[in-house]
């Protein structure tokens, strides 16, 4: 099935002032439906907009995939990685040829073109 080693959760809401809570709660749930204690993996998390790929936890993220730290990522949405369709292709693009890193989505989602 899945190694919780090997398992990431990416968090992302657009400003400081929201919180990851509700994101976090369901993919702790989908975490403990799939036999996984949620302590054991690694989470990462974003509080700023989504239009860039420059943010701190994303590229966390980034590095341990490339490292091959990570196999599976698990976010809430699709569009929680990134809001241009261009930009989150590319980056699942590069994550695919470079690590092999399968993606489990919990909700689903729309990536928005420019």
């Amino acid at each position: 099935m899945f190694d919780a080693s090997k398992i990431a959760c990416y968090l992302r809401v657009s400003s400081s002032s929201q919180k990851t809570d509700s994101q976090r709660h369901d993919l702790e749930l989908w975490l403990k439906g799939q036999g996984l204690d949620p302590n054991e993996v690694q989470w990462f998390e974003d509080k700023e907009t989504g239009k860039t790929m420059k943010r701190h936890g994303l590229l966390q993220l980034q590095k341990a995939i490339f490292n091959g730290e990570v196999k599976t990522v698990v976010v809430w949405k699709l569009d929680r990685i990134s809001r241009r369709l261009k930009d989150g292709v590319n980056a699942l693009a590069d994550w695919c040829d470079a690590a092999c890193v399968s993606l489990r989505l919990h909700s689903k989602s729309t990536l928005v073109g420019q």
